[in-house]
């Protein structure tokens, strides 16, 4: 036993002195270490300097619940992600819902608030929005009416979204430019929770620049949501995302 003691005693000591005669070893040694914490630690660094050097639409785009957005001096906090699976139906009325191979985002935000990367219209190219929540108490029974009296979602879409099809709410005036189906799946809690199927009615402003986002729950958990608010461009409007 001892004289494994005296052993490793005496190769660290021979060590020691070839370090102190060799500085450059020393040197080379201590570099390593360094440059090996130096990688380790800068892992999230790096992933961090990516992050912020995509456009500002796909920095929102990977938003999740707790990070915050800087929207015109106010910093609003994620409470909600929520990502739409659009749907088509195939096979006429008793047909069946099937993708169509577009997602779009919602990032619902602390003060009642919802930036929207949605299409305008049929169609269109998406776009983001920063909207409020309004006031939707029986908007879900107006829009759709019923066969006899059809509403302005129903009229719409018996026109395959090309009837110029108006309509007044909130003592406001709007005009129809969208509709369509989601599966859709959340992360957080917000107006829509877990998953489900929804269906939206977009419409904007007959004579201003306002928009009108409605969501109808059809499946899962969530209430009936009305949005209104206005196009922004990510590159002017967002500040930052942190």
């Amino acid at each position: 036993m001892w004289l494994i003691v005296i052993g490793v005693l005496l190769l660290a000591a021979a060590a020691v002195i070839y370090l102190y005669q060799h500085p450059e070893a020393l040197g080379r040694a201590l570099a390593g270490r360094s440059k090996r914490q130096r990688v380790g630690s800068s892992t999230n660094e790096s992933d961090l300097e990516a992050e912020t050097e995509l456009p500002m639409g796909e920095r929102l785009e990977r938003l999740h619940v707790g990070q915050f957005v800087l929207h015109l001096g106010s910093s609003l906090q994620v409470v909600a992600a929520v990502t739409l699976t659009e749907l088509q139906k195939f096979g006429g009325r008793k047909g069946s819902w099937r993708p169509t191979g577009r997602e779009f985002k919602l990032i619902e935000l602390a003060g009642d608030k919802l930036t929207a990367h949605m299409p305008a219209g049929e169609g269109e190219k998406s776009g983001w929005f920063m909207m409020q929540r309004g006031a939707s108490r029986g908007l879900t029974q107006f829009m759709a009416g019923t066969k006899e009296k059809p509403g302005p979602a129903r009229r719409f879409a018996a026109s395959d979204q090309l009837a110029d099809v108006r309509f007044n709410w909130d003592d406001d005036d709007w005009k129809m430019t969208d509709i369509g189906t989601f599966d859709f799946v959340v992360s957080g809690d917000g107006f829509l929770s877990g998953s489900g199927r929804c269906r939206h009615t977009m419409a904007r402003e007959a004579d201003g620049d306002r928009w009108f986002l409605f969501f109808d729950l059809m499946k899962g958990s969530g209430s009936d949501t009305l949005w209104i608010g206005q196009s922004i461009d990510p590159k002017v409007d967002i500040d930052d995302v942190l």
